[in-house]
């Protein structure tokens, strides 16, 4: 706008096919988001929206989630940063819109089942931070707080709706699950180094808490009544860049937790250092355009915690072992038409 700010709004419909719990046999979800963004003399940046969402699974939901941030620009390369949201990041700003997640433990809302009840997840985060760029390097030191109630936790295997406490999905044998109200406290320090144009380095080291479990041999319809807040260390190490022959982006990364956890580390991580858990690889290649389509297309490969680890056991209903992950094994793929 001319005076300086940069409204944006958007509008979102989703709906997932579902189990049918109560007649209702899909989760639909409409969400209107609005953000802006004003700077005050190159020294103070101003950033703040909101989103409403109202959801129709099991009954109705609406949900109001505030956001908002201020930056101090101490200097050109320096600024001090508070910020509070109400919903979890997503690197799709990284990878590309178009690769947003569409199995129901990851696409927003984020929806959970309780004695045949659907409730939301609920999120508050506040963090300050400490950003300075020296040269090719950026740095950034960072204290926060989380407060989540009815979190959504992923699990992969094979589970009924039979006790409505899971939500399963039918279409990749992952599920749902209501764990216990998370309250913790940590800090993230990241060091990110643009080698050249087409390759960037970064290492990121986070300490705080996560959800576990006390009990080994827990089943999953009790597993929430042994969950335990522990402080967790995490490392992770990201490479990204772009092939330039190929004109091939890719991000490459890894995730180290040290110990049991079923919610990663700092969830709120929206810094550059922000990866998924474990081991992660995202490609997204354009495709030579021809006379017969318009625009271009691009193929995108996105895998995730390729090595399968950080699955916690749990006895299923059945009797069988099924498991509370931090992020499934999975492999995703598609064509991206850009107009």
């Amino acid at each position: 706008m001319m005076d300086g700010s940069e409204p944006e709004l958007a509008f979102t419909a989703r709906r997932l096919p579902a189990p049918d719990f109560s007649g209702n046999n899909a989760l639909q979800a409409l969400s209107l988001t609005t953000s802006d963004k004003i700077i005050l003399g190159d020294i103070l940046e101003l950033k703040f929206g909101s989103e409403l969402q109202t959801i129709q699974f099991m009954g109705r939901l609406n949900a109001f989630l505030p956001f908002g941030s201020v930056g101090l620009h101490l200097s050109p390369n320096t600024v001090v940063e508070y910020g509070y949201t109400t919903s979890l990041p997503d690197g799709r700003m990284e990878k590309g819109f178009d690769t947003a997640p569409a199995d129901l433990s990851e696409s927003g809302p984020r929806v959970s089942v309780s004695s045949y009840e659907s409730s939301l997840e609920r999120d508050h985060h506040q963090e300050i931070s400490l950003s300075r760029r020296i040269g090719k390097n950026n740095i950034q030191l960072a204290a926060y707080t989380d407060r989540i109630e009815n979190p959504a936790l992923a699990g992969v295997g094979s589970v009924s709706m039979d006790g409505g406490y899971v939500l399963p999905d039918l279409y990749s044998e992952t599920f749902t699950y209501q764990g216990r109200e998370l309250d913790a406290n940590g800090m993230r320090v990241v060091m990110q180094r643009k080698v050249n144009s087409n390759f960037t380095a970064t290492m990121d080291y986070e300490f705080g808490g996560v959800l576990a479990l006390d009990e080994n041999s827990a089943t999953l319809q009790d597993a929430v009544s042994h969950m335990v807040l522990r402080n967790r260390h995490s490392v992770a190490a990201k490479a990204s860049g772009t092939i330039p022959a190929s004109k091939t982006k890719w991000i490459a990364s890894y995730r180290w937790t040290g110990g049991q956890a079923l919610t990663p580390v700092d969830m709120f991580n929206s810094s550059p250092g922000q990866t998924d858990p474990f081991l992660s690889v995202f490609l997204r290649q354009p495709i030579p355009g021809t006379g017969f389509l318009p625009g271009h297309m691009d193929a995108v490969l996105d895998l995730r915690n390729l090595l399968a680890q950080g699955y916690v056991p749990v006895v299923g209903q059945d009797g069988q072992t099924v498991y509370l992950i931090q992020s499934a094994r999975s492999v995703r793929g598609g064509l991206a038409f850009t107009f």
